[in-house]
């Protein structure tokens, strides 16, 4: 032993003296790496038992940490030469004791991950060629079949190993012994499941998890004998009481029903059978029951078909279920008394019984489906809601809201009055956690069943359900708290005209709830105002000035550490009902609300001091954005005091690590290569969050934010690399695109070179978007290409980057044939049948519709500012054996793969030729896609069972033909009046059609080259039928471009709109209608001021004074806030 070896040794035993501990561990962290490892090495073999154990604790972890180094380089030449003997002695040493066939069980495990630690870093040294790895592999696969004659520790050592080098297994002894090394492997897994020690069973049952997942598919159904014995060695461990090993084995078999459900065909009966079993068996403790329910749920979900297909099983376990949601606190004074917003729903500990079962009633329903299911349910629901027991009563009609989604391809409107039926007869039950299930219900079958719900047949009746809950005297605060947060529900999915009716009791419900002394009430009622005032729209105004004062005053009272939640969600209701009143309307009081938050920031109330709870620090950033995008530039003067804050949410670090991370309340498990690593989610929501705010508070005041891109720039390029969060790198991309738009600003506006930031931001995005992996990222990457080419197109760095922002969009097709065409090809008729691979094929065409929609607008932001020359440019290949090719080649294989999929596709195919024809109509290439995409409008026009957004952008493309490319349209005229025509004539049933029809008219109509054809159509004619229709009511677009056609045919003295004074009038009274400032939707300040000008003009005549008051009167009849709006127009 050298001097080293002595010293190491001495420091060793050191470590475990109490006194001496700390100078040791300080000591031998000093000792190179490298030289430690030789001193460990040759003190493997010891006297001592407590030298050997520690050696071995540090040399995994020494290993360990150099087999993450990186090895590559020739400046490492020497440091590799000098580690291979090492680790070759250890690995000779530790074959020895495999050999010697007696092992004391406490080192088992050390010389295990020790075996591996070694086996790792000769592969981050030489590779996977690495002889050591294959005689590591050979020589465990010799111990597994030696089993019988080795003992238990051993064979335990050699079981660890396999389960964390699985991997290397099938490559290495495919190689070594060929196809047949299958029968030894699954043999000594056979053995190991089926040992007499514990420990060997539970390792070969981990082990037997992780080879049967790298086994390649063909070979799979060779090891489904191994899940009789692993379904053996449960039943052992649960009859014995061992409730690790027993949840464990559990677990095991959970991982495979996810990652491999077929191995579970052979056997699916018999492990159905031991599910409910294990579940029905009052005995057995809870954990297990729960590791059988998760198992089911993972069959459930992994194998549908196959699951539908075990006798029984579905109708046995989904009823069993809904019982385990039965098992409630009988504490109905502390449930109703809770003041915590926490507890707005059950408020069920995670992972508690009721909180597994709910999940899993979702999960089973959703993936076996409505037509197995449905006739369960309706079975089911009749023994629960009769039940004299309370709990079984709140189970029913709970299981009716969770199951919802799941019903909601086979459920009709029959069954909805059925569950809708016996929900209202559970309204009136005695017990207030039923009424609050009832309300619950209501808001997810409103969320998730919203073509039903929604439709006039139901609509009314679920509102009154609500409010008359809310407006009972008599009922509790928990249970109207409930029922307003349904309303919220309701009117995600709901619109102004629904709501229009009831909207003043709701209202009035909601404002007693404000000032109810329960904070839950309160903290309801507040988000629900914002819901209903988003929902209600321009109906809403009337209402701003009875809640803005009382919110704004909420806002200022609420300055206890407590309220903090209170404050946040104040913030964000105000900001909603701003932004639906309009910045005008907004602007003074977002300005209170900013003096406020000014103050409060001074004070540190900004900061979430409160309890934690309700996300409260998201409230706040959404409440900043908000403030934000209403007061646009008028919100620079807030941004040093908001923005310092949400950089230091957002540069928060929440990476992968292999322990709990400190102070995380949250967390969620991943496991990686059979390493289990934590994410702190809570900090990944806030994070998440706060890029959010800082993205939208860049974008509507860049000139505030310049001093902060480098820091944001730094933060988005390392959460873009957040692989275990997919929506904190898609939030990363859509604020890099942010940052582009405060450079581009920067660039225009101070004449600062910002060139090389920009073009860093360019290709920082272009970077991101080639990691294919997450649809969402890639669509917020595309998207904020968008803006930057809308602020930035006039700067050379965007002019640059045309081959850049072309070649993405081919990249983005690329992906959408390859992800269609696996969804295609894929055929696992064991697992799913036609019903669930048709689902499946379209939610991937749903992924990839909303990805082509996101190209579609990045090519027409490219159209309108650079033209013809988008055509023209060269994109790069990225292969030398190819030449590049010009964009326009890529955009005709685009095209013809759109119009040939989805309404969705098309749709986007028609908005790009759309964009060809007004801003690229002068390249041959885009009139070809032009003349296809005419023919291809009017077929669709024509065909009734065309989708009605599809139809939309047809009649809108062909409009904008006959105003650009009228000579592409003369041939088809006659018939593209009729299709308007005809559509026109389907009146009500779809209006939101209707507005393109009537514009596609008028197009036609006034193109001086159609209508200069004798014959060809009348002209004053068509305007005259153009004009009756007016007011155009659906389409923002289409009501913006009517109204600036109406001021031109008035300024041209058109005959059809100013003939008479009848039409005159109408004018008039359309004029007023429309005018106005930022408060109007849609607003354009020079349309304003020249229909104030036509105003102003009709004063000058007697025909334009009688208009002016026959409009008057009829406008005064219209009320607010139209009675006294002409008068308020004429007075300036």
């Amino acid at each position: 032993m050298d001097s080293v070896a002595a010293q190491v040794r001495a420091l060793l035993l050191d470590t475990l003296d109490g006194n001496k501990v700390g100078e040791a561990e300080r000591q031998l962290s000093q000792v190179a790496p490298l030289q430690f490892v030789e001193a460990l090495v040759m003190l493997l073999s010891d006297g001592d038992l407590n030298v050997r154990r520690l050696v071995l604790v540090h040399l995994r972890r020494l290993l360990g940490n150099l087999s993450r180094k990186n090895w590559e380089g020739a400046e490492l030449a020497n440091e590799k030469d000098r580690m291979r003997p090492m680790i070759e002695k250890i690995m000779t040493f530790l074959v020895e004791v495999l050999n010697s066939g007696a092992l004391d069980h406490v080192f088992a495990k050390p010389i295990a991950e020790l075996y591996i630690s070694c086996v790792n870093l000769a592969i981050s040294i030489d590779g996977i060629e690495s002889t050591i790895l294959v005689n590591s592999v050979v020589t465990i696969m010799s111990v597994l079949e030696a089993m019988n004659a080795t003992s238990a520790p051993i064979t335990e050592t050699a079981l660890i190993v396999t389960a964390k080098l699985q991997y290397y297994f099938h490559h290495i002894l495919s190689s070594n012994r060929g196809p047949e090394y299958h029968a030894g492997l699954i043999h000594a897994l056979s053995s190991g499941v089926q040992h007499p020690d514990g420990d060997v069973r539970l390792n070969a049952s981990l082990a037997t998890q992780n080879i049967i997942e790298t086994v390649e598919e063909e070979h799979v159904e060779r090891y489904t004998v191994l899940i009789p014995p692993m379904a053996s060695a449960l039943g052992g461990f649960i009859g014995s009481g061992d409730e690790y090993r027993s949840r464990e084995i559990l677990n095991h078999m959970v991982e495979l029903g996810s990652s491999q459900p077929l191995i579970y065909r052979s056997h699916a009966a018999d492990v159905a059978n031991m599910i409910l079993q294990i579940i029905t068996t009052p005995d057995v403790i809870q954990e297990i029951r729960s590791g059988a329910v998760e198992l089911g749920v993972a069959l459930c979900t992994s194998a549908p078909r196959m699951m539908r297909e075990v006798p029984n099983f579905v109708q046995t376990f989904f009823p069993t279920l809904m019982t385990f949601m039965t098992e409630l606190d009988d504490d109905i004074d502390g449930w109703l008394t809770t003041d915590d917003p926490d507890q707005m729903d059950e408020g069920f500990e995670q992972g508690s019984p009721i909180e597994m079962a709910e999940t899993a009633v979702d999960s089973v329903a959703i993936a076996i489906g409505g037509q197995l299911l449905l006739p369960v349910l309706f079975d089911v629901l009749p023994q629960f809601s009769h039940n004299d027991d309370w709990k079984y009563r709140h189970a029913g009609i709970m299981t009716v809201g969770i199951v919802a989604e799941g019903m909601e391809r086979v459920i009709t409107p029959e069954h909805v009055e059925q569950l809708i039926g016996m929900i209202d007869a559970a309204r009136k039950d005695p017990h207030p956690r039923v009424r609050w299930a009832c309300m619950n219900s209501l808001g997810h079958m409103a969320s998730d069943l919203p073509d039903i719900m929604h439709s006039p047949e139901f609509t009314g009746r679920v509102l009154e359900m609500f409010i008359q809950m809310v407006s009972n005297p008599e009922e509790t605060d928990r249970v109207k708290a409930h029922a307003i947060a349904a309303i919220s529900n309701f009117c995600l999915d709901s619109d102004a005209e629904v709501l229009k009716p009831f909207l003043p009791r709701i209202l009035e419900n909601l404002a007693n709830m404000l000032g109810s002394a329960r904070r839950l009430c309160r903290m309801q009622a507040l988000s629900t105002v914002g819901d209903v005032a988003v929902c209600a729209s321009d109906e809403f105004r009337a209402y701003y000035a009875s809640f803005m004062p009382g919110l704004i005053n909420v806002l200022t009272v609420s300055t206890a550490p407590e309220d903090a939640a209170i404050r946040a969600r104040a913030i964000t209701t105000i900001t909603n009902i701003g932004l639906t009143a309009g910045r005008e309307r907004f602007l003074a009081d977002a300005q209170a609300v900013m003096a406020v938050l000014m103050q409060q920031s001074e004070q540190g109330l900004l900061v979430a001091t409160g309890d934690g709870s309700d996300d409260i620090t998201q409230y706040f950033h959404s409440g900043f954005s908000g403030l934000a995008r209403a007061l646009k530039e008028g919100f620079s003067d807030f941004v040093p005091k908001v923005m310092p804050q949400l950089l230091q949410t957002a540069v928060q670090s929440a990476q992968l690590t292999t322990t709990i991370p400190p102070g995380a309340e949250e967390n969620d498990i991943i496991e990686i290569g059979g390493e289990r690593y934590y994410s702190p989610s809570a900090i990944i929501d806030d994070i998440v969050s706060a890029m959010r705010a800082i993205g939208i508070i860049f974008r509507q005041c860049p000139a505030a934010c310049m001093g902060y891109t480098e820091q944001a720039m730094s933060i988005a390029e390392e959460k873009s690399g957040y692989l275990h969060s997919d929506e904190a790198r898609a939030e990363a991309a859509t604020l890099v695109s942010a940052i582009g738009v405060v450079l581009c600003f920067v660039n225009k506006h101070t004449g600062q070179d910002v060139s090389a930031a920009l073009k860093h931001c360019l290709d920082g995005i272009v970077e991101m978007f080639n990691d294919e992996s997450m649809m969402e990222a890639i669509e917020a990457q595309i998207s904020g290409l968008v803006r930057i080419v809308n602020k930035g197109h006039d700067l050379d760095v965007v002019k640059n980057a045309l081959p850049m922002l072309c070649s993405v969009g081919e990249e983005c097709n690329s992906l959408c044939r390859i992800l269609l065409q696996e969804a295609q090809d894929v055929d696992r008729g064991e697992l799913y049948d036609q019903a669930d691979q048709a689902e499946q094929l379209e939610q991937v065409q749903e992924e990839v519709d909303s990805l082509v929609a996101e190209v579609a607008a990045l090519y027409m932001a490219l159209f309108e500012h650079f033209g013809t020359d988008v055509m023209q440019v060269k994109i790069p290949s990225g292969s030398k054996l190819k030449p590049n090719k010009r964009f326009h080649t890529y955009l005709d294989n685009h095209l013809k793969q759109w119009f040939a999929h989805s309404s969705n596709m098309q749709t986007s195919g028609l908005v790009v030729c759309s964009a060809l024809i007004q801003y690229a109509n002068t390249d041959k290439n885009a009139l070809g896609h032009a003349s296809n995409a005419i023919r291809f409008a009017l077929e669709k026009v024509n065909d009734h069972t065309s989708k009605a957004n599809l139809k939309q952008l047809a009649f809108s493309l062909l409009g904008l033909a006959a105003t650009h490319l009228p000579r592409y349209v003369v041939d088809v005229c006659s018939d593209l009046i009729n299709a308007c025509l005809a559509q026109i004539n389907t009146g009500a049933r779809e209006a939101v059609v209707n507005d393109n029809a009537y514009n596609c008219i008028a197009r036609i109509a006034c193109s001086q080259e159609l209508s200069s054809i004798n014959g060809l159509f009348d002209r004053s004619q068509l305007l005259a039928g153009w004009f009756d229709a007016l007011p155009l009511t659906k389409d923002d677009e289409e009501i913006a471009y009517a109204n600036k056609l109406l001021l031109e045919l008035v300024n041209n003295n058109e005959p059809a709109v100013v003939g008479t004074p009848q039409a005159l009038a109408k004018v008039v009274e359309l004029f007023v209608k429309a005018y106005g400032t930022s408060d109007t939707k849609p607003y354009d300040p020079e349309l304003s001021a020249g229909m104030r000008a036509v105003l102003f003009q009709c004063q000058q005549s007697q025909d334009g004074q009688a208009a002016l008051t026959e409009a008057s009167q009829k406008l005064r009849q219209l009320g607010a806030p139209y009675d006294t709006k002409l008068e308020g127009i004429l007075s300036g």
